[in-house]
């Protein structure tokens, strides 16, 4: 991730998307976020060719990843 840009700033909404979603255990849900985060990553970064593939592809793979239920099985830990 450190050959794209935005790839923090993506990581810190998804981070507060998720404190949002579950504010009771702000740790278990800043640890949810950068797990689903990084699934997203290696997803991507298995089918990508280059950096310019891996950007959308991984924005993709966060998508599939939230409405699959790894976010909701991540955020069980």
């Amino acid at each position: 991730m450190g050959r794209i840009t935005t790839s923090g700033c993506a990581l810190g909404s998804v981070i507060v998307g998720s404190v949002a979603a579950n504010p009771e255990n702000v740790f278990m849900a800043t640890v949810a976020a950068c797990a689903l985060y990084k699934k997203a990553g290696e997803l991507a970064g298995a089918k990508a060719s280059g950096p310019g593939s891996f950007e959308w592809m991984f924005l993709d793979e966060l998508d599939k990843c939230s409405r699959s239920g790894s976010f909701a099985e991540i955020s069980k830990l």
